[in-house]
Order: structure tokens, then C-alpha cells, then sequence
């Protein structure tokens, strides 16, 4: 099996869009052991999250948001730093975002070394330019401008050197996209298999009004076809239902466009957290996904208290506050049923059955379901045709997502693989399934996990089952619950 393909899979239970998995390949060769306890600072965009991914849950650190301060009112003449620290300002001039180069200034304390090594990214004219989407209609792709080299790789500490034109983590040729500024937005063609991604560069840039996004950027009044909706749970539960607003209703998405227009960015961090609430997610209602006539899509979210965020990443860091009013005019349409049509899903969806008949690997699904928690999702990854990349029926990795109906932050994913085929890639330690109990996942988990798990609540344990590894990463799980989830694996395999 190539290395590649390893990889692809190995990152699938991060939730990580594989899109950009793929382009930071050859960046994200896996350290063999685990990171240290050590906290470290992390931005905004790792607390929402990529761009169109679910969730972000990094291998071996189990990064999740952790619960932000709020913020009082800034001296409008001396730009104040966020208080968790994303080195993102604020002054009378507007939010300001750092380049990519002041973001994760190498530092071997705080973790931004490991960052950058995920970091999927390349330069243009002191530019630097982050995946957003993939790129379906080939008819707005522009002028050549260059190929990005891919030449930074894991232990190249490209924060203390003056990057060129097209350096970076990834590589294939560069060009403009047909109606955006390049300063803003390019395409990038994958040197290994041909397809079109957008990156933008939404770093090194100050912006004060909603328009100096939205509009002299996005483009979004007018260029739309269509306006999409989700809930935030079901986002967080990988389940893609999606509602199309009816054409009658535009006139509210019009007013929601002219107020964020017309409001002034703050700082994301601002958003208050009760107690419980470890990051923003937690607080997001809807997902707004505009379709645009050219076939990009521009995702906006919806956050509880009139808060607007658009996905991108380090654009993360910053939001609008709309007024009550208006935010309320456009919850009450989408709560609307006759707004709004529900999309039908196309593909099959991966069930139970189909894992529990996945070769061997169906064999060691978990039996136990802690109370609370229901089946959400599932993927099965199949062995590649050398040569056409077709799937066979040689079956490498067996996935599932269990989620709380009503809370986004209480799940657990499970990966099964072959261990012949993984066991090199883990970040952290095996533990073999006969040591198996409640003291060993507490201090397996406390011990390898990279930050305090009483702050994010995430556990991430690799047991070896016979020749399987079974990789569980979890968020509010008890340590009792861990252990029921991974034991009910021996007791199904010893009633067989």
C-alpha cells in the first residue's frame, strides 16, 4: 500500500478534510513519539475548525477549544492583542489579522513549530495563501502564475527565513481565479492527481467594516444561486442535512448581507463562554452555505447572541455582532419549515451493518454505547487499484462516530486498521488489550495526552486487539466509559 494512502486514512480520524490532508503530505510525516504536556496557544481557526471540515481534532495533541475570557472595551488609538492569544488587533482602524509568518512565529515552547508542520500553505509576493475548498467549475480558472515547490518539510524552520515566490508545504502550479482579487484568492492544481483547490490569503490584512469581506472579497451580494443551511449539531455529527431556502424568501438573506455589511469586526475571542462551554462551537446554531453562480462556496456561521463568523481559517479570529433585531429576523426564517426545502443525500450512507460485514476489521466494533450517545456516522476505506485507484475489496479502515443528539461536544470516534499497515503512524504508545482497565486508560490518557484533559476533555487511546489497532479519540467521556467502550471489543471477540 503506498505511504500516501497510509497517511489519508490515518489523518480520517481527525475529521480533517482529506482534501487538505493530501496537499501536506509530504509536511506531515508523523513524529514517533508523542508531543509533551507542555500547553501551547492556539488560534481561533484551530477552534472552529478547517475550512468544510466537521471538526478538528489533531492526532496526538486532541486540540480542542478551551474556554476564552472575555474581553473589555479597547483604547480605540493602541491596538490590544486577543486575550488567548492569537496576535490578532484591534485599534480604531479595524481588526487586524497577522501574516502567516507573525502567526506561528517558530517557537519551540509553544507548539508553532508542530503547527506549521500541518500547516498546508504556500507564498506569493510576501502573500501566504491557506486551502478554503475545493474548485469544481474549471471556466473561472485564470492565468498561470507559477508552481508552488512544496520545498518546506517537517524540521525546516522556514519562520526564521524569508520565504520566495510559490515556497511552501505544497506543490503544484498556481493561478488566479477569474473574478477575485489575487491579493485576496488563487487555485492551486494538485501536482499529484490534477485538482483544483481555492486558497485565500486571509492573513497580514486589516479590515474594520462587514463590506471589506463580504464584499470586497467574497463578492456575496448578488453572485449567489442559492443559500444551504445546517445546524451546528449536525455538522458535529457528520450527518449532511441541509436545507435549500425557497427563492420567496430571499429578501431576508439580502438584509442579513446589507447589516453585516454595515457592522464592525471585533474580536472572536470576545464571544462569551459559560462555564461549561469549552470553545465557539458550542455556541454555533447554523452553518450558512452560499452557493455561488461561478460553483464556489462561501460558508457563514451562525453563533448564539448575534454572533456572524465566515469559515476561513485564520479569519476565524474575528466576527461580527449583528443587532438583535436583525439576527432574530433571520433565526425566525430559517425556524421556518416553510422557508426552507430539505436537500436529499444522494450517496449511500455508510450504516452498522455494512461495518459489522467490513472483512475482519467488522469484527472489532465496539458493542458498548454509553448512555447518552447514539451512532452518527461511519466510513469504510477500501485498498487503491495501483494503477486506476479504483477501490478493491481489500477493506483498511473501518470508522465510526458516536454523538450526543442534543450536545456537539460529547462524542467519540473510532478507527480500526490493520496493524501491519499503521503501526509505525500512531503518535503515541500502543497499549495491548490485555492491560485493559479503568487506572490504565486514566493514565495512559493523562500521560500522553498533549494538553490537560481536565481543560479539553479529550482522550486519545491506540489499543492492539489480536493483529488490529483500534484508535478511540473522545470529548466528555469518563475515564469508566473509555474502558466499557474498548473492553466490549474482547467480550464480542470471545463470544464468537
Amino acid at each position: 500500500m503506498r505511504e500516501k494512502e497510509k497517511m489519508k486514512l490515518f489523518n480520517s480520524v481527525t475529521n480533517v478534510d482529506e482534501r487538505f490532508i493530501e496537499e501536506a503530505q509530504e509536511a506531515y510525516e508523523m513524529r514517533q513519539n508523542a508531543q509533551s504536556n507542555a500547553k501551547r496557544t492556539t488560534p481561533a481557526w484551530l477552534k472552529w475548525g478547517l475550512a468544510a471540515a466537521a471538526s478538528l481534532c489533531l492526532i496526538a495533541a486532541g486540540i480542542f477549544a478551551l474556554k476564552s475570557a472575555s474581553k473589555s472595551p479597547v483604547d480605540a488609538q493602541n491596538p490590544e492583542p486577543s486575550p488567548a492569544g492569537s496576535k490578532v488587533t484591534i485599534s480604531s482602524k479595524g481588526v487586524t489579522i497577522p501574516s502567516l509568518y507573525e502567526y506561528l512565529s517558530f517557537d519551540e515552547n509553544d507548539g508553532s513549530e508542530w503547527m506549521y508542520e500541518i500547516m498546508p500553505f504556500f507564498c506569493y509576493q510576501g502573500r501566504y495563501y491557506v486551502p478554503h475548498d475545493t474548485l469544481n467549475n474549471m471556466q473561472i480558472v485564470g492565468e498561470r502564475l507559477g508552481t508552488a515547490s512544496g520545498n518546506l518539510s517537517v524540521g525546516h524552520i522556514f519562520f526564521d527565513i524569508c520565504l520566495a515566490d510559490f515556497e511552501g508545504t505544497v506543490e503544484g502550479d498556481v493561478y488566479t481565479v477569474k473574478g477575485y482579487d489575487p491579493e485576496f484568492m488563487l487555485c492551486f492544481k494538485d501536482a499529484d492527481g490534477g485538482k483544483f483547490h481555492v486558497y485565500i490569503c486571509n492573513n497580514g490584512i486589516t479590515m474594520k467594516n462587514g463590506s471589506e469581506l463580504f464584499e470586497d472579497r467574497l463578492h456575496l451580494a448578488g453572485n449567489y444561486c442559492e443559500v444551504q443551511y445546517q445546524t451546528g449539531l449536525s455538522v458535529w455529527a457528520m450527518r449532511d442535512e441541509r436545507y435549500r431556502l425557497n427563492d420567496k424568501n430571499d429578501s431576508v438573506i439580502k438584509s442579513f448581507i446589507n447589516t453585516l455589511n454595515a457592522s464592525e469586526f471585533m474580536l472572536s475571542e470576545s464571544i462569551p463562554m459559560e462555564d461549561d462551554q469549552l470553545g465557539y462551537d458550542e455556541k454555533t446554531l447554523y452553518i450558512l452555505r452560499f452557493q455561488m453562480e461561478n460553483g464556489l462556496e462561501f460558508r457563514i456561521r451562525l453563533v448564539d447572541g448575534g454572533y456572524v463568523c465566515f469559515d476561513g481559517m485564520y479569519l476565524a479570529d474575528v466576527c461580527i455582532r449583528m443587532p438583535e433585531k436583525q439576527f432574530n429576523e433571520l433565526l425566525n426564517c430559517i425556524n421556518d419549515p416553510t422557508a426552507w426545502t430539505k436537500l436529499e443525500q444522494t450517496e449511500h450512507v455508510t450504516t452498522l451493518e455494512d461495518c459489522a460485514n467490513a472483512d475482519t476489521l467488522g469484527l472489532y466494533i465496539p458493542s458498548y454505547v454509553p448512555d447518552g450517545l447514539v451512532f452518527a456516522y461511519a466510513n469504510i476505506w477500501y485498498e487503491p487499484e495501483p494503477d486506476t485507484l479504483a477501490d478493491t475489496d481489500k477493506v483498511l479502515s473501518v470508522f465510526l462516530k458516536y454523538s450526543s443528539p442534543t450536545y456537539s461536544q460529547h462524542w467519540y470516534r473510532v478507527q480500526i486498521v490493520n496493524a501491519d499497515d499503521y503501526e509505525d503512524f500512531w503518535a503515541i504508545p500502543i497499549m495491548d488489550a490485555s492491560e485493559l482497565s479503568v487506572e490504565a486508560v486514566k493514565e495512559y490518557a493523562e500521560e500522553f495526552s498533549s494538553f490537560p484533559i481536565e481543560e479539553t476533555r479529550c482522550m486519545n487511546v491506540c489499543v492492539r486487539y489480536d493483529d488490529v489497532l483500534v484508535w478511540l479519540s473522545s470529548q466528555r467521556l469518563s475515564f469508566e466509559d473509555v474502558y466499557l467502550i474498548l473492553a466490549s471489543i474482547t467480550e464480542v471477540r470471545s463470544e464468537m
